[in-house]
């Protein structure tokens, strides 16, 4: 087979793949039950995997299908990130509300503790005019 831009893409994927999971092309190929000349021609793109064998890879190796075969995330992994993205912004408003109302509670803070050090002072010089 010749080596087209796809294989060599998908090759490149699945090589990465590969080394995630820390093995040889021997080892990952005994857990798929294929051989290793069958991975090492897939990860240089002079042969293509059978549907049957990406699935196995995708379901053993738990890497995502979609990613495999087009380098694209899956939508899953889409809408989980976009999730968690939208998550993450409402906890970065939440906070921001939540550090005005910590300094508007400041001024208050401030401003009662004057009034109360003013009253303490006119209640010191009402005791000290009546003595």
């Amino acid at each position: 087979m010749e080596k087209t831009t796809e294989s060599l893409a998908l090759g490149k994927r699945l090589k990465e793949g590969r080394i995630k999971t820390g093995l040889n092309q021997a080892e990952f190929a005994e857990k798929l039950g294929c051989n290793r000349d069958t991975i090492s021609r897939a990860e240089v793109g002079t042969q293509t995997p059978t549907e049957k064998l990406l699935r196995k890879i995708t379901e053993v190796y738990d890497i995502d299908f979609v990613w495999l075969l087009t380098g694209e995330t899956s939508s899953r992994d889409k809408d989980a990130y976009d999730k968690l993205n939208n998550q993450y912004e409402k906890q970065k408003q939440v906070i921001v509300e939540q550090k005005a109302t910590i300094s508007a509670l400041k001024d208050t803070i401030a401003i009662l503790a004057t009034q109360l050090k003013g009253s303490d002072e006119r209640s010191d010089r009402n005791t000290k005019e009546e003595n």
